[in-house]
């Protein structure tokens, strides 16, 4: 793997006569190797969290039986074609590409300490000179190999690629401004990679645990931290893939997500009851209030005034006798007799 790693390394300098050149070009390499696998593990994590509320049922029903919630599990995941190890697998190999990329570049930017140290070869013996590149892994008629031995830097990009940040700031502060700008750069597309995996959660209605969103603002500090021991070479690796994975990552979000090609929908159980559409759906109900009120509430419309009762029918008057209207009208008081004197 290192042989083979070192020569496809070799052969992409000879087309570029660049290092950092042939770097980025052997890293899209193996990152356009492993994107088939990248993507058929993204539909593998999509159809699990869709399946998700069946899995936590079958966990529910076999609580108490280990055995037999493995049984149906398994069962499950044949039934629905799925894969539970999918989703890590572009991971999992990942891990051996990047420890043998890095053994690789430590190995080709090693010095030549003792000059009695020769490199081997069918044809001739070839000394090492003091000072110079001591490399491995490389075929010794390659155009790296012999660049490599007649020089002590590994010039590119006006930077020595064999230097670290840290080895650069112990000479000067001055010196290692480019170094630390390159380290910043992988830390800051590192972190936009991690917030597009949590702008994209977020738009699903998956929320992530407190733990989950830690590790993701943790991690770009972390791994920025690390690399300013790295070897430059291996930051240019680090970008170049962090770069790819951006520019992955949007078109997962948009072929995946956004066009509906597998994308995650949330049941109204996990979410609560549905509001009502509005457009083509069915009109909200007369009696329900729009959510916040309505912008222009109507006037309570004048009640009708009651209606008046009718009046009474007026009393007949009787008409006058005038017979009687002659008589003298009692007094109703009684006049005692007079006495005799």
């Amino acid at each position: 793997m290192f042989q083979l790693m070192a020569n496809v390394l070799a052969w992409f300098y000879s087309l570029t006569h660049d290092y950092a050149a042939a770097i980025a070009l052997l890293t899209l390499t193996v990152m356009v190797l492993l994107l088939p696998l990248t993507l058929k593990a993204t539909k593998s994590m999509i159809q699990m969290q869709r399946l998700q509320p069946e899995i936590k049922r079958l966990q529910q029903q076999h609580k108490g039986d280990r055995q037999k919630l493995n049984e149906e599990l398994m069962r499950f995941y044949q039934e629905n074609k799925i894969n539970p190890l999918g989703g890590c697998l572009p991971m999992l190999l990942q891990l051996p590409v990047f420890f043998v990329i890095y053994r690789v570049i430590r190995k080709l930017t090693e010095h030549c300490t003792d000059p009695t140290k020769q490199f081997l070869d069918s044809a001739k013996t070839i000394p090492c000179v003091k000072g110079n590149f001591f490399p491995s892994y490389l075929s010794r008629t390659s155009l790296m190999f012999k660049d490599l031995t007649h020089a002590s830097k590994m010039l590119s990009l006006g930077l020595d690629l064999s230097k670290s940040a840290v080895q650069q700031l112990r000479s000067s502060f001055v010196t290692a401004i480019p170094y630390l700008v390159l380290v910043l750069i992988v830390a800051g597309t590192s972190y936009y990679q991690q917030r597009q995996v949590m702008v994209r959660s977020k738009s699903q209605g998956q929320a992530m645990n407190q733990q989950q969103m830690m590790l993701l603002r943790v991690m770009p500090a972390f791994f920025a931290l690390i690399s300013l021991t790295f070897p430059s070479a291996l930051i240019v690796y680090f970008l170049v893939s962090n770069l790819f994975r951006i520019a992955q990552q949007g078109y997962i979000t948009r072929r995946f997500y956004r066009e509906g090609g597998g994308a995650i929908t949330t049941t109204a159980t996990e979410v609560g009851p549905a509001e009502p559409a509005t457009g083509g759906g069915r009109p909200p109900a007369k009696d329900t209030p729009p959510k916040g009120g309505p912008k222009n509430p109507p006037k309570p419309k004048p009640k009708p005034a009651p209606k008046a009762a009718p009046k009474p029918a007026p009393k007949p008057v009787p008409k006058p006798n005038p017979a009687a209207s002659d008589r003298p009208k009692p007094s109703g008081r009684v006049t005692p007799p007079k006495k005799k004197t």
